[in-house]
């Protein structure tokens, strides 16, 4: 069985590095708490061998699963548009009918009756 490790980082690239290193290495669990603790990333950023640091192996998605992910994020980009449609849609319409509201056109409590004169 495999150990799982979630790393609380707040930044995206250390994290992204932590979490390709492991795969890379396959690191165990301990392994990843003592490169993270050793403060790996941060030494590795502050470098003078740059060339080094370059030449990390990156572990990229398969050809398979690139296309996968590509599906889904299409799929959600037309999500997303049809969303941001629909809200600017629903913005114009509520913009109609304050519009209507302000200039007393739509009302929403019917207008009191004006009492009879009483004539004498």
């Amino acid at each position: 069985m495999n150990d799982v490790e979630l790393l609380k980082l707040d930044d995206a690239l250390e994290r992204t590095f932590y979490e390709m290193q492991a795969v890379a290495e396959r690191w165990s669990v301990a392994e990843l708490k003592r490169q993270k603790a050793a403060s790996l990333f941060l030494r590795l950023a502050n470098s003078k061998d740059k060339a080094g640091v370059l030449r990390l192996p990156i572990v990229l998605p398969s050809v398979p699963e690139q296309t996968a992910i590509a599906v889904v994020l299409s799929g959600m980009d037309t999500e997303l548009k049809a969303l941001e449609a629909r809200r600017e849609k629903t913005h114009a319409l509520k913009q109609a009918m304050m519009q209507e509201l302000l200039t007393g056109k739509t009302r929403l409590v019917p207008p009191a009756k004006q009492p009879e004169h009483i004539s004498q």
